[in-house]
């Protein structure tokens, strides 16, 4: 039989900013782009969203892939208040 896990792991908040973004071009007019950004909000408390878009045909008459997604994180950390 056919079986499989289903596992998601998200990326954590990072404590220094992060920027970053990539954009891909290949076979069959494949076109990818996507974005990691990070921060703090304060000292307790930070972000981290993690974004893409895909779109691509194939070697296949009438295949054709559109994809997209959104992650993101908020991280609330304790502070010397929290009891």
């Amino acid at each position: 039989g056919a079986g499989g896990v289903i596992n998601r792991v998200t990326k954590r908040p990072l404590d220094s900013p992060l920027t970053a973004a990539e954009v891909s071009y290949g076979s069959y007019n494949a076109k990818r782009a996507s974005a990691d950004v990070s921060g703090l909000i304060s000292e307790t408390a930070r972000y981290r969203i993690n974004a893409m878009v895909e779109n691509s045909d194939g070697f296949r008459e009438g295949y054709h892939l559109d994809r997209y997604g959104i992650n993101p994180v908020l991280e609330l950390l304790p502070s010397s208040d929290t009891s």
